[in-house]
């Protein structure tokens, strides 16, 4: 069922449009994008996920549900940052970056329905792919780690 699961994670292609809140946090870390594009400036991330020789997901009664084992090649990712503005109208990728991600899960099924947590969520090995905007350098896996965590919190929250 994981196997299953993982494998058509790998051929999904998913766009994010962030929050208000979100887009504020990104903002601030690539400031640059406010720069090129202007306060008017829209975001969407998009995300692929690309199939590696390691176990992207072990099972782990501690743990849980481990996401992306970076010692075995971890669960590598593409974040493409699609903008348009008053001018740009066409969605254009302004930066991409290769990331691994790396999350526990704790699932549990009761009375048939499924209960999830994302825990100890960290982004790791960023790497700057295309840049279009002309980026500063940045910590981007603390800084982007600091973002997962914040979408975890509200993902944890509401579930």
């Amino acid at each position: 069922m994981v196997d299953s699961a993982l494998f058509a994670l790998y051929n999904m292609d998913k766009t994010i449009t962030p929050d208000g809140s979100m887009k504020q946090q990104l903002l601030q870390i690539f400031n640059e994008l406010g720069e090129y594009y202007g306060n008017d400036v829209e975001i969407q991330l998009e995300l692929t996920f690309e199939e590696s020789e390691g176990e992207a997901v072990k099972f782990d009664t501690t743990n849980g549900i481990e996401i992306g084992n970076i010692p075995s090649g971890g669960l590598n990712t593409t974040i493409a940052f699609l903008c348009t503005n008053a001018t740009t109208t066409t969605p254009e990728k302004a930066i991409e970056l290769s990331v691994d991600v790396v999350a526990n899960l704790n699932v549990s099924f009761e009375d048939f329905v499924i209960y999830a947590a994302v825990n100890d969520v960290a982004i790791a090995n960023t790497e700057v792919r295309f840049d279009l905007v002309g980026l500063d350098y940045h910590p981007y896996d603390d800084l982007l780690t600091s973002v997962a965590t914040s979408m975890t919190t509200d993902f944890n929250i509401a579930h």
